[in-house]
């Protein structure tokens, strides 16, 4: 084997390895396992997809982000349920304010009324 052609190996297995196969481990159909010093991507492209967006491409959500997810979910219900409770307490103080503001008017008026 030839020195160039090393080197074009050697370049091959590097951009190989960052670019195409970044991609590739973030998607379930990734297989990932080495057979004869190769690893295997997946059956529908053993070696990689070779262009910017796989077509087979299926991005997999571990455990873990499940559970954020449905943590971050639960976060935002509770923070919404929370404001609707402070707008109807909102509502019910400015609904007493003006209960008590007519009541001390009426009482007003009365004791005015009454001398």
């Amino acid at each position: 084997m030839s020195k160039l052609q090393r080197q074009e190996d050697e370049m091959y297995k590097a951009a190989y390895t960052i670019e195409i196969l970044r991609l590739c481990r973030t998607c379930k159909h990734h297989h990932g396992q080495i057979y004869g010093g190769v690893e295997l991507v997946c059956a529908a492209h053993p070696y990689g997809y070779s262009g910017n967006s796989c077509p087979d491409r299926d991005c997999k959500k571990f455990e873990s982000e499940k559970v954020q997810e449905l943590a971050e979910l639960k976060r935002q219900e509770l923070a919404a349920s929370i404001n609707v409770e402070k707008a109807i307490a909102k509502q019910v103080r400015g609904a007493q304010s003006q209960h008590w503001m007519r009541l001390n008017s009426t009482t007003k008026s009365n004791s005015t009324n009454t001398r």
